[in-house]
C-alpha cells in the first residue's frame, strides 16, 4: 500500500526507493481497482512504470477504474514516452474500456495528432462501422481533422501489411553498451557505444508502397532497399549508426548514421551510372567493376587522340534458369554496351573477353549479338562471329563500339527477345493470388509478382502459411525493374480498405527471397455467396510518346486487361509530359507569380531536397525551383501535391487554378 500512496501524491522518488528495496506490484489495488502502474502512468512516471515491468508483466493490461489499462491513462493524459514504454514492454492498445472506447476512440476525440499516429503505427484496429463517416469529402476538413482522417484511412491496409510481413517494426528500449541485437528481424545491426543511457526507440521496415517514397525518387532511381523509420524517445544521443543488411544476389551491408533530433525517414535508391575510362593512343587493359572478370584490351594506336570510353553492364541471369526446370539458357553473358565519349571508332580491334554463366556451352552453339542501339529493339540485333571459348570466358574482336552480349546459335529469335529484354531492364514474372481463412473467419489475400525462377518456391511458402492457390495459379507475364502497377478487385471481392485509391505495388527484382506482394483482409462472408472476381494488374500510368496532330483513344499495355486512356498533345521540348499543367512553360507561369521567398518555401513543402533549393538560391534560379522538382515523367499525383503545397502557403486560388487546369486539360493560365 504504501507504494501506491507514494504513487496518489506523485511521489516519484520515494516510489523508486521504494521499488529499489524490494515491494510487490500486483497484490495492492486502491479502492476504485487502479493498481502502482495505472498511477504511474497517470503521472508520466516513465522510470517507475519500466521499473515495475521489469519485475513482472503480468499486470500490464489490468483493468482498473472504469475498465481502463494503464495505456488508457497515460494516453488520457498525454504521457507519450509512458504509452511509449508500456507499448515496449507488450501491452495490448487495444483493450476497451467499460463504455466500449479503445485508446484510438480516446486521442481521436482529443485530436492529437501525434498520439494518433503511435497508435496505428503500434497496430491499434479501427473499427470500419465507426467510421462510415469517412466516405465524405475530406477536403472540407480542416488541415488537422484531414492529417487524422488519412492516418485511418491508411490504417486497414497497414494492418493487412504487419499482420503478412510487407511491414516490420520493432519497438525497444535501448541500454548502454548493450551487446543486444535489437533490431536483427529487421536486418539492422546498432553500434550502441556512444549511448550513455536508456531510452526508447521504434525501427520499421517498410515496402515503399505504403509511403511518399514514390513521389520523392527519381525517374533514373531504383528502389535498392525498403523504407525505414526510426523514432526515439527519452534521453536519446545525438545520432545512432546502423548498418543495414539489404536483399539480393549478394548481401549488402549499408552503413547509415540516423540523426534522432527528430523522427528520421530514409529508403537507399540505387542509380545506373556507367563507368568511364581515359583513353589515349597507348595500349591499355580495362576491368571494369560492374563485371570484374572481364577486360577490354585496347591495342596501341586503337584510337588516335585521348577520349573517354563508357561502359555499361546489363545483368541477363534472371533470364536463364526456370525454377525446378531444365530449360537451356540462351543469353550465355551479360551484355555489355561500349561507347567513346567523343563518338569515335578504333582504327583496330579491341579485344573483350567475358565470363560465361556455365562453362558447359558448347563452342559451335555460341554467336555474338551486336547493336549500335542503346536499347535496342529485337529487329535491331546483328550476328557477329569469330568466337573463341575458353573455360568460363568468351572473346571475340570488336571493330565498332557498341552493345555486345553472347548467346545461343540454335535459338537466336529467342535470344534476341531476352537481350533486348534485359537491356530494357525487364525481367520475367509470375503473377499469382492466394488465399488463406484465418482463425477467426476473416479471409486474407495476398498478390505477388515473383520473378520467375522463384514462383514456385515463393507460393510454397504461402502455401506453408494456411494459404491456397487459385484456379488459375499463376500468370506468366514481363515486367520492368521500378515499374509500378495498380491492384484491381472485380466482382464481389471486398477488401476492408477505407481508401478511395487502388492500390499499387513496385516491381523490386531484389526482393526476390522476401517478395513483391500486397496483402488485404476481404469482408466477404462466404457463407451467404461464393467469392467470385479476377485480379487485373495494369500499368499504374502511360507515357505517350508521339506527338498527335488531335487528341485520340490508344490502347495501353497490361498483363490481364486492356487499358484505354486519352492521348494529350505534348510539347515539343518537353515531350516527356503529356500533363499540360506541368509542363515547363505552364510551371514557368506558376513561379513568375510567387515571390523568392514564397518559391523557397513552395520547394519546401514539395520536400525539394534542402540542399536543392539552397543551391537554386545561390545559383539565383529559385524560380526554376517546380521544375527541379517535377520529374521528367510526370504523373497526375504531382498535380495534387503541387496543389497542395499551394494551399500549405494559403494560396488558394493558384491551387485551384491548377487543379481546374488539370480537369480541362490546358496549362496554367497566364
Amino acid at each position: 500500500m504504501e507504494l501506491l500512496n507514494h504513487l496518489q501524491n506523485k511521489r516519484n522518488t520515494a516510489a523508486l526507493d521504494l521499488i529499489e528495496k524490494g515491494t510487490d506490484f500486483d497484490i495492492y489495488r486502491s479502492k476504485n481497482s487502479n493498481t502502482a502502474l495505472h498511477y504511474a502512468s497517470s503521472n508520466g512516471f516513465t522510470e517507475v512504470v519500466v521499473r515495475i515491468l521489469e519485475e513482472n508483466t503480468s499486470i500490464i493490461d489490468n483493468q482498473g477504474q472504469h475498465g481502463q489499462t494503464a495505456v488508457h491513462r497515460a494516453l488520457q493524459n498525454g504521457n507519450t514516452e509512458t504509452f511509449v514504454s508500456l507499448v515496449a514492454y507488450g501491452a495490448n492498445i487495444n483493450v476497451l474500456d467499460v463504455k466500449g472506447q479503445s485508446c484510438l476512440d480516446m486521442v481521436m476525440k482529443r485530436k492529437d495528432l501525434n498520439l494518433v499516429k503511435l497508435l496505428c503505427y503500434f497496430g491499434a484496429e479501427v473499427a470500419l462501422q465507426d467510421w462510415i463517416l469517412l466516405s465524405g469529402d475530406i477536403n472540407a476538413l480542416d488541415k488537422q481533422d484531414q492529417v487524422i482522417l488519412k492516418q485511418i484511412l491508411d490504417q486497414n491496409d497497414r494492418l493487412a501489411a504487419i499482420n503478412h510481413g510487407s511491414i516490420c517494426y520493432e519497438l525497444r528500449q535501448i541500454k548502454p553498451k548493450d551487446n543486444i541485437q535489437y533490431f536483427s528481424r529487421l536486418f539492422v545491426d546498432m553500434n550502441t557505444e556512444n549511448i550513455t543511457s536508456s531510452f526508447f526507440m521504434y525501427c520499421a521496415k517498410e515496402s515503399p508502397e505504403f509511403t511518399s517514397s514514390q513521389n520523392q525518387k527519381q525517374d533514373d532511381e531504383h528502389f535498392f532497399s525498403d523504407v525505414f523509420e526510426i523514432i526515439a524517445w527519452g534521453s536519446k544521443p545525438d545520432f545512432i549508426d546502423l548498418d543495414i543488411k539489404v536483399e539480393g544476389d549478394l548481401e549488402t551491408v549499408i552503413s547509415a548514421q540516423v540523426s534522432l533530433s527528430s523522427d528520421a525517414k530514409f529508403t537507399i535508391v540505387s542509380k545506373v551510372v556507367p563507368e568511364v575510362f581515359n583513353v589515349t593512343n597507348e595500349s591499355l587493359c580495362i576491368h571494369p567493376q560492374m563485371e570484374k572478370e572481364a577486360e577490354i584490351a585496347i591495342p596501341e594506336g586503337a584510337f588516335d587522340s585521348a577520349g573517354q570510353l563508357q561502359v555499361n553492364i546489363s545483368e541477363t541471369k534472371a533470364w536463364n534458369h526456370e525454377e525446378y526446370e531444365l530449360v537451356d539458357p540462351v543469353l550465355f553473358t551479360n551484355a555489355i554496351d561500349l561507347t567513346m565519349l567523343n563518338h569515335s571508332q578504333p582504327l583496330k580491334p579491341v579485344k573483350l573477353t567475358l565470363p560465361v554463366h556455365s562453362s558447359d556451352q558448347n563452342n559451335d552453339d555460341i554467336i555474338i549479338l551486336m547493336s549500335d542501339k542503346e536499347e535496342p529493339d529485337e529487329n535491331e540485333w546483328e550476328i557477329c562471329s569469330n568466337v573463341d571459348l575458353h573455360g568460363k570466358f568468351i572473346t571475340f574482336d570488336v571493330n565498332h563500339l557498341s552493345v555486345y552480349i553472347a548467346c545461343s546459335k540454335q535459338h537466336t529469335g529467342k535470344s534476341k527477345r531476352q537481350a533486348t529484354n534485359a537491356i530494357k531492364k525487364e525481367v520475367q514474372v509470375e503473377c499469382f493470388a492466394m488465399l488463406k481463412k484465418e482463425s477467426d473467419g476473416k479471409l486474407s489475400l495476398i498478390i505477388e509478382y515473383a520473378l520467375k525462377n522463384r514462383g514456385k518456391s515463393r507460393r510454397k511458402k504461402w502455401k506453408d502459411k494456411g494459404f491456397c492457390t487459385m484456379s488459375v495459379e499463376y500468370k506468366d507475364c514481363v515486367m520492368k525493374e521500378g515499374e509500378t502497377y495498380v491492384i484491381k478487385l472485380t466482382e464481389n471481392i471486398q477488401t476492408d480498405s477505407l481508401k478511395p485509391q487502388d492500390p499499387f505495388l513496385t516491381l523490386n527484382p531484389r526482393k526476390f527471397r522476401t517478395g513483391n506482394y500486397r496483402s488485404f483482409h476481404l469482408i466477404n462472408d462466404t457463407s451467404e455467396s461464393p467469392l467470385e472476381g479476377e485480379v487485373h494488374i495494369e500499368k499504374r500510368h502511360e507515357i505517350i510518346s508521339q506527338l498527335p496532330q488531335q487528341p485520340h483513344e490508344s490502347s495501353g499495355t497490361n498483363t490481364e486487361t486492356h487499358i484505354k486512356q486519352e492521348e494529350v498533345g505534348v510539347a515539343l521540348d518537353d515531350h516527356q509530359c503529356t500533363i499540360p499543367v506541368l509542363r515547363k512553360t505552364s510551371l514557368n507561369r506558376i513561379t513568375a507569380s510567387l515571390t523568392i521567398e514564397e518559391c523557397y518555401q513552395l520547394g519546401t513543402n514539395l520536400h525539394v531536397i534542402k540542399n536543392k533549393i539552397e543551391q537554386l538560391e545561390t545559383d539565383g534560379q529559385l524560380k526554376e525551383i517546380l521544375k527541379t522538382w517535377r520529374s521528367a515523367r510526370p504523373n497526375e499525383k504531382l498535380v495534387h501535391n503541387l496543389s497542395g503545397a499551394l494551399k500549405e502557403m494559403d494560396k488558394e486560388d493558384m491551387a485551384n487554378n491548377v487543379e481546374e487546369a488539370f480537369e480541362n486539360n490546358t496549362e496554367y493560365p497566364d
